[in-house]
């Protein structure tokens, strides 16, 4: 199956090049296997807690940070190591809504929230040149919740965590198993990304396009 008019061994193969296009082609090619095995490995007391979508979500962004470090020759070797982490998602799910010893970033606010749209505020004055007047700002804020919905579910996940629920990123880095670094550099993707989008849609950025981050940059 292609995903995004590329095949999936193509895609892999840029992708271990270091291609983040391509690595999210590969990573989106799995998903509804992913969702499939999801359904299947999650019983029943742990359904109401946790949506088989949102465990493959996890997956797939843990699979992003952590692709560089793996050595890939096969989409045999990327299903079997993405099946590897989602199974080790699915216990740490279990420790912590069954014994409640970790803080839950799963749980997200929706973008239309009244505190997300506050955040997204922030953000479009971060990279928006102009917007003084309150029609322009909301123009900007409805191009800015229509660019984030273009991106790649991975990136629009790491600017949720970060933006939206004010997350750190060590402590991202601890809920998804790796160095707040790798974090960082995933972020700084992700914003990329986003002017990228927002270019496209005809909005006008600061001329470095400078991103102001929320809270503490650790």
């Amino acid at each position: 199956m292609s995903v995004g008019g590329q095949q999936p061994e193509s895609s892999l193969k840029r992708a271990v090049d270091g291609d983040s296009k391509s690595l999210a082609h590969v990573l989106e090619h799995f998903r509804p296997l992913l969702l499939k095995d999801a359904v299947s490995l999650i019983d029943d007391g742990l359904r109401p807690k946790v949506a088989p979508s949102d465990l493959v979500q996890t997956t797939l962004l843990c699979a992003c940070v952590g692709f560089a470090k793996a050595s890939f020759t096969s989409l045999r070797d990327v299903k079997a190591w993405l099946r590897g982490i989602m199974n080790l998602e699915l216990k740490e799910v279990n420790r912590s809504y069954r014994q409640t010893k970790k803080r839950d970033i799963r749980r997200e606010k929706p973008f239309n929230s009244p505190h997300s749209r506050e955040c997204l505020r922030d953000l479009s004055m971060s990279l928006s040149a102009s917007g003084n007047s309150r029609l322009e700002r909301h123009e900007q804020i409805q191009t800015l919740s229509s660019a984030l919905e273009r991106l790649p579910p991975h990136y629009r996940q790491i600017i949720h965590w970060r933006n939206i629920q004010g997350r750190t990123f060590a402590e991202i880095a601890e809920y998804l198993d790796e160095e707040a670094d790798a974090v960082r550099m995933l972020f700084n993707r992700a914003i990329a990304r986003l002017k990228k989008e927002l270019r496209l849609a005809g909005a006008s950025l600061r001329p470095d396009s400078p991103h102001r981050d929320p809270g503490n940059n650790v």
